[in-house]
């Protein structure tokens, strides 16, 4: 831990901040130095700033996991609904990562399960990168199961053709349409073949999917 940084910041005046690189706050973020990184914020450090990505320290934290840090960083005014450059908001990131325990103080400071770039929803996020529990979490909240991308994809696409055959099961079980087809007319059972996930796509065939992995 650099203590010289925060000693320096407590010593000098806000206006330090714009001749001064953000890597120590947004490392605090990232580590779970909550108590250094609300001292900062109080000797002047903006709660909102954002790094050449457009990465801000809330997201970094619900990226790490990183409890404390986000109840922190949310008492101190952190801005929920920002976006980074890949249209990413601190809500998706800590659900890409399964940190399902952050989504109820995110949604208590009116984070939005709206959609992010290229039509991605939450819940996409949970069934592409595999966390069921979150993914639980999430349409309990009111995120949509057959929500779809630009391109088409839907979030049971998304765990199949990603091999989360747990996700797959309980995405059917609560309405996904095995028979949706993307942009590219291309189902789930396909997409699930394409990666080699022949166990996935025999399931998707039973639940109602047109065959099509041919003899």
């Amino acid at each position: 831990m650099k203590y010289w940084i925060l000693a320096l910041l407590l010593l000098t005046a806000a206006p330090v901040w714009s001749n001064m690189s953000l890597d120590a706050p947004f490392a605090m973020a990232k580590d779970g130095q909550a108590d250094e990184l609300d001292q900062l914020i109080l000797s002047g450090l903006d709660p909102n700033v954002q790094d050449k990505n457009g990465y801000t320290l809330l997201m970094v934290a619900c990226r790490a996991g990183e409890a404390k840090v986000v109840a922190a960083l949310l008492n101190r005014g952190a801005n929920v609904y920002s976006r980074n450059r890949y249209g990413e908001t601190a809500l998706m990131l800590a659900v890409y990562n399964g940190h399902t325990a952050l989504i109820d103080s995110l949604i208590k400071h009116g984070v939005s399960l709206e959609p992010g770039d290229g039509g991605w929803t939450p819940l996409m996020y949970a069934a592409y990168s595999g966390h069921l529990e979150t993914a639980k979490k999430l349409l309990s909240l009111g995120d949509k199961v057959n929500a779809r991308t630009s391109g088409g994809l839907t979030p049971l696409m998304l765990a199949a053709m990603q091999g989360h055959i747990d996700l797959v099961k309980w995405l059917l079980k609560n309405t996904a349409d095995p028979r949706a087809r993307n942009a590219k007319k291309q189902s789930a059972m396909q997409l699930a073949l394409g990666k080699g996930h022949t166990d996935i796509a025999e399931l998707l065939v039973k639940a109602g999917a047109e065959d099509e992995r041919g003899e």
